[in-house]
């Protein structure tokens, strides 16, 4: 680059410090910038490229507006992020709630601790198959997302919101743990001090690509676990971690795959608890065969709609389309709304067994006739490597 452009580009830079930064107080600005954008920016700019000055011009247009909740709550076409800004985060769930236009009242939502055998056909009451709601139940978190990334591409959700920190929910399930040991944990308490812990447990989320897209957003997002109800907070039972990066993404089918870290002892344990009671529970059902949901089959979503504790919705599966992915696209009518996105969809066949360990990603809400869509499908678990996996997790302990 010749000394005439660095001058240049470093001019612009300047001004973009100046102009925005110095107003950072101001009423709309708290909410909306991350402060690695204009490190981003800078670089870019320094490259010569007509993109960075752009994104100098884009993110100096979003401080000023004073309409950024309400434009990235509409800039996902159909898909069910819920979206926080404007207040504290329980407060602003209540509010969202309440509020609530896709749903009023919510009556198809059923709160997970109050799901009962009753609340599914009676000729599916039995004890394999309750189990599998109730370990899939409990494998179901909420994702906080704290940043959106500038390089979300144009025509996917919060595009028009590049470089924001407005956060936005949505939900999905541990796809699966596996522990390590004499390798130093990549979290974050332990990224910064100087005796990382060398014994910790690796935990894969399953949701939709559109929740979190990349890496960038994926370090700035926080996973809860066994947020079951209110008291989960306030008890200690909800346990938080923090997304370090995404192992697997797919656009097309919208599924991602985020990677966390936890060295906390007892949230391994009962990780793996979960993990054994889930092979036990299909093996039990003896749904190993082939398996296919049909047209009016049960499926089962649990998800945390605007961002509350889990809730479990049961609808009937309105329509399969074929895809290329591990399971075909479902059209199902079982309740969903805004913060719903990557939820389980767990779809039953009319014998009422289910998949090992296979659930698809929640995808799109309110399409026609007000049915809900899901992408395509993550496994849970693989039967033929876990005792290989238990036998590690003893030495682990």
């Amino acid at each position: 680059m010749s000394r005439g452009k660095i001058l240049i580009t470093t001019a612009l830079v300047e001004r973009f410090r100046s102009t925005t930064f110095a107003s950072m107080q101001s009423k709309y600005s708290a909410n909306v910038f991350y402060d690695g954008n204009l490190k981003t920016c800078e670089e870019r700019v320094e490259k010569g490229g007509e993109e960075g000055v752009g994104d100098l011009q884009y993110l100096r247009t979003l401080h000023f507006d004073p309409d950024i909740i309400k434009r990235k709550r509409n800039d996902q076409g159909l898909h069910e992020c819920e979206v926080f800004g404007e207040g504290p985060e329980a407060m602003e769930s209540a509010r969202t709630w309440a509020s609530c236009s896709k749903n009023p009242g919510h009556a198809g939502f059923i709160p997970y601790p109050e799901f009962r055998p009753d609340h599914l056909p009676v000729s599916w009451h039995t004890p394999e198959r309750l189990e599998i709601v109730r370990i899939i139940a409990e494998v179901t978190v909420r994702l906080r997302v704290g940043y959106t990334s500038m390089d979300r591409p144009e025509g996917f959700a919060f595009h028009n919101l590049r470089g924001s920190n407005i956060v936005h929910t949505g939900s999905g399930w541990i796809y699966d743990i596996r522990p390590n040991r004499d390798v130093p944990c990549p979290c974050q308490e332990c990224a910064l001090s100087p005796s990382p812990h060398k014994t910790w447990m690796e935990i894969i989320i399953a949701t939709a690509c559109h929740v979190v897209y990349n890496t960038e957003e994926a370090k700035l997002t926080h996973v809860d676990l066994f947020y079951d109800d209110e008291q989960a907070r306030r008890s200690g039972k909800m346990k938080t971690v923090l997304g370090s990066q995404i192992n697997l993404t797919d656009e097309g089918n919208d599924t991602c795959l985020l990677r966390c870290a936890t060295h906390d002892n007892d949230l391994c344990e009962k990780l793996f608890e979960l993990r054994a009671a889930a092979v036990k529970a299909f093996v039990d059902q003896n749904a190993i065969g082939e398996w296919r949901p049909t047209v009016d089959s049960v499926c089962v979503i649990i998800s945390h709609p605007h961002g509350r504790p889990k809730q479990v919705t049961v609808g009937q599966v309105k329509a399969i389309e074929e895809t290329d992915g591990l399971m075909n696209k479902l059209t199902y009518s079982a309740c969903t709304c805004p913060g719903s996105s990557g939820a389980p969809v767990l779809p039953m066949d009319t014998a009422g067994s289910v998949r090992p360990g296979r659930s698809a990603v929640h995808s799109i809400g309110g399409i026609s006739q007000g049915f809900n869509q899901s992408s395509s499908a993550f496994q849970h678990y693989r039967p033929r490597y876990d005792h290989l996996f238990y036998r590690e997790f003893t030495n682990f302990r």
